[in-house]
């Protein structure tokens, strides 16, 4: 009875291991998904114009700096890539 009990404790340690690993390539999924479709759908020269057009040429620049701060920066890709 006793080897019975301890094989399912090591059971239920394997099946949480393995759940935490799954949720872990999911949120790397999610998180690669994330920034790829940032990548894609990164306003072309026509949408900024617009944008300057509509908001001022401030908050453009602030928020076009922001994007290429993001996208120059590797930390999200390679957490991603480290959580897969």
């Amino acid at each position: 009875m006793t080897h019975h009990r301890s094989g399912s404790v090591s059971q239920k340690r394997y099946a949480r291991g393995v759940g935490s690993g799954i949720l872990a390539a999911l949120v790397g999924l999610v998180a690669l998904g994330f920034i790829e479709s940032l990548g894609r759908f990164y306003p072309a020269r026509d949408a900024w114009w617009r944008l300057r057009r509509l908001h001022g040429r401030r908050a453009v620049r602030a928020t076009r700096e922001r994007f290429e701060a993001a996208a120059a920066s590797g930390t999200a890709r390679l957490l991603a890539a480290a959580l897969l």
